[in-house]
C-alpha cells in the first residue's frame, strides 16, 4: 500500500509540473532583449556609415593621385604619365614616400569633421 501511495504522490506531482513548468519557461523570451537589438542595429548603422565615409576618403585620395599625374586629364594612366607614376609607387613600397592612404584620419572616418585633413603630396 505504501508504494502504491508513493507511486500517486510521485504521479501528481509529475503531472502537475508538467502542466505548470512549462508555461513559465514558455514564456520567457530567448535571445537579445529589444534593447539589445536597438543598440545592435544602431551600432550596425553606425559601422555602414564608417564604411562609406572610409571608401569616400579613399575615393578623394585617388582622385588626388591621378589630379597629380594625370596631365591630360583623360583619368588614365598613359604611356607617357606610366614612368613617373611607377617611380611613385615603387617611393611608396621603399617608404620614400608616405602613403597616401595612411593619411586617413579617424575623424575622416567617423565623419565628425566636415572639412577633412589634405594630405601633402610632393610635387
Amino acid at each position: 500500500m505504501n508504494a502504491r501511495r508513493t507511486f500517486v504522490v510521485a504521479l501528481t506531482f509529475g503531472l502537475l509540473s508538467l502542466a505548470f513548468g512549462p508555461s513559465a519557461t514558455l514564456a520567457r523570451r530567448s535571445g537579445p532583449s529589444s534593447a539589445q537589438i536597438a543598440a545592435m542595429k544602431k551600432q550596425q548603422q553606425e559601422q555602414l556609415q564608417q564604411q562609406q565615409n572610409y571608401q569616400k576618403a579613399v575615393q578623394k585620395r585617388d582622385a588626388e593621385v591621378m589630379a597629380r599625374f594625370d596631365l591630360n586629364k583623360n583619368g588614365k594612366i598613359d604611356s607617357n604619365e606610366k614612368a613617373p607614376f611607377d617611380k611613385y609607387m615603387r617611393d611608396i613600397r621603399l617608404g620614400k614616400e608616405p602613403s597616401p592612404y595612411a593619411s586617413i584620419t579617424a575623424e575622416e572616418i567617423k565623419g565628425t569633421t566636415a572639412d577633412a585633413k589634405k594630405t601633402t603630396t610632393k610635387k
